[in-house]
C-alpha cells in the first residue's frame, strides 16, 4: 500500500513540474513576441518621427546657422498643405 501510495504522490509531483515548465515556455515564447512586436513599432514610429521633424525643420521659414540662429534673408521651403512642399 506504502509503495502505491509513494509512487502516485511521485507521479502528481512529475506532472507538476511538467506543466509548470510547459507552462513557463509558453510565458517565454509570448513575452518575447511582445517584445519583438514593441522594438518594431518604436522603430516605426521613430523613421516617422524623424521625417516629420525634416519637415517642420524645413518648413519653419528660415534657414539656420551652425549656432541655431534664424538667417532673415535664407528662406527655406515652403508648405500650403501637407504633402505640397516646395
Amino acid at each position: 500500500m506504502a509503495l502505491v501510495l509513494v509512487l502516485s504522490i511521485l507521479v502528481l509531483i512529475t506532472l507538476l513540474v511538467v506543466f509548470i515548465n510547459i507552462s513557463v515556455r509558453r510565458d517565454l515564447e509570448e513575452s518575447s513576441s511582445f517584445a519583438a512586436f514593441t522594438t518594431a513599432q518604436q522603430l516605426a514610429d521613430s523613421a516617422m518621427d524623424i521625417a516629420i521633424g525634416q519637415i517642420r525643420e524645413a518648413t519653419s521659414g528660415f534657414e539656420k546657422d551652425s549656432a541655431g540662429n534664424p538667417l532673415l534673408n535664407q528662406p527655406l521651403a515652403w508648405a500650403s498643405q501637407p504633402g505640397a512642399i516646395r
